[in-house]
C-alpha cells in the first residue's frame, strides 16, 4: 500500500511540473517603475468614466504579483479621486475597488496589456473570487470600502498640487 501511495505521489509531482500550463507562476516584486505604470493606466482609464474635476489622483494597495508565461499579473486595491482647486481636498468624484491588471515587459519597460475590475451588484465577490488568487481575494473582500491609507495618500498629493498651483 505504501509502495502505491510512494507512486501516486512522485507521478503527481512528475506531471505539475513537467505539464505545460500547470504552473501557477511565480511570485515577483511589484517595482516603482510598475507602480507608477499602474497609476498612470488607471488614472487615463478612468478620466471619462467619473464627473469631470481638474485634477485626478491614484493609490493603490498591492497585495502580490506573479509571472506567468511572461506577463506580470498585479493584484491590487484602488482608490481613484478627483479634485478641483475650489472645493480644496473634499473630493468631488472616484472610487474604489479590488483590480486585476496585467502587464508585459517588452523592450526594456512595462505596458498594462489587461485592466479588470470586479462586477457590480450580486456578482462583486463572485467576481473578485474568479479575478484573484483565494489568499488575495478574501483580503480584497475585506478592504472594500477601507479606504483610509489610501486616501491618506492622496490627499498628501492633493496638498501639494494646491499649493504648487497657487
Amino acid at each position: 500500500m505504501k509502495n502505491v501511495i510512494s507512486k501516486s505521489l512522485v507521478f503527481i509531482f512528475i506531471v505539475s511540473v513537467l505539464i505545460p500550463g500547470s504552473s501557477k507562476g511565480e511570485s515577483i516584486q511589484v517595482t516603482n517603475e510598475m507602480n507608477t505604470v499602474i497609476s498612470d493606466f488607471i488614472l487615463d482609464y478612468n478620466k471619462d468614466k467619473y464627473y469631470e474635476t481638474e485634477k485626478q489622483f491614484e493609490s493603490h494597495k498591492i497585495y502580490g504579483a506573479k509571472e506567468v508565461n511572461g506577463v506580470v499579473e498585479v493584484y491590487i486595491y484602488s482608490l481613484y479621486l478627483g479634485f478641483n482647486r475650489s472645493t480644496r481636498d473634499r473630493e468631488q468624484s472616484g472610487g474604489s475597488f479590488p483590480v486585476l491588471i496585467k502587464m508585459k515587459n517588452e523592450n526594456g519597460s512595462y505596458s498594462v496589456i489587461d485592466y479588470k475590475e470586479p462586477e457590480n451588484g450580486d456578482m462583486y465577490v463572485d467576481s473578485i473570487k474568479e479575478m484573484f488568487p483565494k489568499k488575495y481575494a478574501y483580503k480584497a473582500i475585506q478592504d472594500t470600502g477601507s479606504i483610509g491609507k489610501l486616501d491618506k495618500e492622496i490627499k498628501k498629493k492633493v496638498a501639494v498640487w494646491l499649493e504648487e498651483t497657487n
